[in-house]
Parts: structure tokens; C-alpha cells; sequence
């Protein structure tokens, strides 16, 4: 049995310690207690899984090292029955996958819960921003719906403290709700959203990259170009290739930087076809020298870049 196989019982169990821990608890101590407590736990069990994703064992052992000793026991016993099959039924064994989300218990639930009867109530902004930053840490999409709700608020601080909870979940799954949030009348609620984007290696944000492209605020557009410069995959070519077209000359040089060190056709495509035919002068001049840079070629204009490209692109292997 592999490493990873190990962890995921051992994360299993510590998701079962905490399904039944959290229920006692919830009798026992204060709410405000309870939410730490669940929020608490739930890190521990992602960064757990983090480690066993990155098959990162000193990590993981200093980690088991601080669980509760009656906890810390029975994982070590199971980790220690684990290694002992690894060997022959290592080469045969598939990995084990990870689930992508944790299994929200009841008092995740109730604190999801709370947080969304807050926005029907008449409480006091303060008391709606406390009840939804209680989501923070929960990271996972059960407090996407919530989140949605909160940002039909009238109090920018209620909505900017909504969007605190999605920044961690790192999946298509937001789009949804950052393109909602990119409708929003306050421009800083609109910048921060697109935060949520950073970490997301998908085709589909370019819905929303390319929407706040279009922004009328500079500092949204700007922003957009710093996710696109932060995620620097082929995923995003298509909002690169929009972002050289900006009416921003700060967002046109991001662009060109980011687009030159992704390693993919398309970006020469871009280069040539967005960069070399612009009405920009420098704008031209910057992408003749990124696709000198990437090609190792030297070219004249754009038909010679053209005419060189069309005769390399399918066999061209870009530096790793």
C-alpha cells in the first residue's frame, strides 16, 4: 500500500473523529466556541490532506503528532498495519483518490445555516458581517448559496466579507458567483472578486476574465490582467489574447509578459495574430521580440513571422 493510500485512511479516520466529536460539543459549549471548534478541526483535516497530496510524510507525521493522544494512538496503529502490506501489493494497487471536498457534518451545516437565516433577520449589519465571517475556513461549496445572498446585501462590507469565503475554494465551481459578484454597483467588490480566480486552472474563467476586461473601472481591467499574470497557463489564451487589445497600455505590456513564458502554440498565435497586426506601435514592437524570444528566430514583419510560423507550428518545441 503507497504513501497516499496510508493518508487517506488516515485522513478518513480524523474525518470520522471530527463527525462525532463535533456532535457532542454542540450540546456541551458556547456557539461561538462551537464555530472555532468545526472551523478548527476542519483545517487540520485539510492541511492533512494537503500533505498527503504533496506525499509530503515529515509533514504529515508532525501533523498526526499534535492530534489528541487517544487519537494520535489509533492513526499511528493504522498507519503502522498499512506499512506492513505496502511492499508486494504496492505495484498492483491503484492510487487511492482523495475526495475534493470534506463531507460537511451537522455543525459545518449549522453554521451555514446561521449564516443565512442572518441575512433574513433584522440584525444589525454587524451582526449579519460576524454571522458571515463565520464562514471563512469552511471552504467548500456549501457556503456558495449563502454567499450568493449576501451579495444582494446593501452594506458593501456584508458582500466584500461574503466573497471572503470562496477565495480558498479554488474551483470552476465559483464562476457562477463571481460573475454575479462582477455585476455589483461598488467597484471594489468587483476588483476583490476576481481574487477568487487565482488559483483556478480552467478554461472556463475566461467568462470572467474577459467580462472584467470590459469593465469600466481601470483597476478591475487591471486586476484581471494580475490573475491572468498569476495563473500563466494556456487555459487563459484566450483572455490574453482580449487583454492585448485593452485600451490599457499597463494591461497590454502584462499581457505580452504573461502570454511570452506560456508554453503553447496558441500564445504564438496570439503574438502574431493580436500583437503584430495592433495599432500600437510599441504593442507590435514588444511582441516581434517575444516571438523572436520564444521562436529563437529573427523576423521582419508580420508576414515573415507569419509565413515561418505556418511552416513550424505543428513540429516547434518550446524551451521547458
Amino acid at each position: 500500500m503507497n504513501l497516499k493510500s496510508i493518508l487517506f485512511f488516515a485522513l478518513v479516520f480524523s474525518m470520522m473523529v471530527f463527525n462525532s466529536g463535533c456532535g457532542k460539543k454542540k450540546e456541551e459549549t458556547p456557539e461561538v466556541k462551537t464555530n472555532v471548534t468545526a472551523k478548527t478541526k476542519i483545517k487540520e483535516i485539510k492541511s492533512i490532506e494537503s500533505a498527503t497530496k504533496k506525499k509530503n510524510k515529515d509533514e504529515v507525521e508532525k501533523m498526526l503528532a499534535a492530534l489528541p493522544p487517544n487519537e494520535r494512538a489509533k492513526m499511528e496503529e493504522l498507519l503502522k498495519k498499512s506499512e506492513k502490506e505496502k511492499g508486494s501489493n504496492a505495484e498492483n494497487e491503484e492510487d487511492v483518490k482523495l475526495p475534493k471536498w470534506f463531507e460537511p457534518n451537522q455543525e459545518v451545516k449549522d453554521i451555514v445555516d446561521k449564516a443565512s437565516k442572518a441575512l433574513r433577520m433584522d440584525l444589525s449589519d454587524e451582526e449579519k458581517i460576524k454571522a458571515i465571517e463565520d464562514l471563512e475556513g469552511i471552504d467548500n461549496p456549501i457556503v456558495l448559496a449563502v454567499v450568493d445572498e449576501a451579495l444582494d446585501e446593501a452594506n458593501v462590507d456584508i458582500r466584500e466579507a461574503a466573497l471572503d469565503a470562496i477565495m480558498e475554494l479554488a474551483d470552476p465551481i465559483v464562476l457562477p458567483t463571481v460573475m454575479k459578484a462582477l455585476d455589483d454597483e461598488d467597484p471594489d467588490i468587483r476588483e476583490y472578486a476576481l481574487d477568487a480566480l487565482m488559483d483556478i486552472n480552467d478554461e472556463s474563467i475566461n467568462e470572467a476574465l474577459m467580462k472584467a476586461l470590459d469593465d469600466e473601472n481601470a483597476d478591475v481591467r487591471d486586476n484581471a490582467v494580475d490573475t491572468m499574470l498569476y495563473i500563466e497557463e494556456p487555459s487563459i489564451i484566450p483572455s490574453l489574447a482580449k487583454a492585448m487589445e485593452s485600451e490599457d497600455q499597463d494591461v497590454r505590456e502584462k499581457a505580452i509578459i504573461t502570454i511570452e513564458d506560456i508554453a503553447d502554440p496558441r500564445a504564438v498565435d496570439a503574438l502574431i495574430e493580436k500583437g503584430l497586426l495592433s495599432d500600437d506601435e510599441e504593442l507590435r514592437e514588444d511582441s516581434l521580440d517575444s516571438i523572436e524570444f520564444i521562436t529563437d528566430q529573427e523576423f521582419k514583419d508580420y508576414n515573415d513571422a507569419r509565413a515561418w510560423w505556418d511552416q513550424n507550428r505543428d513540429t516547434f518545441k518550446f524551451d521547458e
